[in-house]
């Protein structure tokens, strides 16, 4: 969870909140809502973790949201300009070879 705290920024006081969201088939997406009201309601739901040409290894799970099924430890952030970063493990990795087990972090940016 964040806060908005950047004098001038067109989102001043927003809060915003990540999660991860283990679903039954396996998946593992990355979240974000967000409050205009200071917590009193949250936004829809939106993906944060979606498809990325890093994430090459879906595991034979199902990718509704994209191909960064497997994600977890989401940090956001905001910049000045209002712009909504978050940070996360990614776990899309090889099973074998010399990328196994060498898991990512990746980064997302709102507009």
């Amino acid at each position: 969870m964040t806060v908005d705290n950047h004098k001038g920024s067109p989102f001043q006081d927003r809060i915003y909140d990540t999660y991860t969201e283990f679903a039954a088939d396996g998946t593992a997406y990355i979240y974000e809502s967000y409050s205009n009201d200071y917590g009193q309601t949250f936004s829809p739901r939106v993906v944060v973790s979606t498809t990325s040409p890093l994430c090459t290894n879906t595991y034979g799970l199902p990718t509704p949201h994209g191909t960064c099924n497997e994600n977890q430890f989401s940090q956001p952030f905001t910049g000045p300009d209002g712009a909504l970063y978050v940070t996360y493990a990614n776990f899309n990795n090889s099973l074998n070879g010399p990328n196994d087990n060498h898991n990512q972090m990746l980064i997302a940016k709102s507009t």
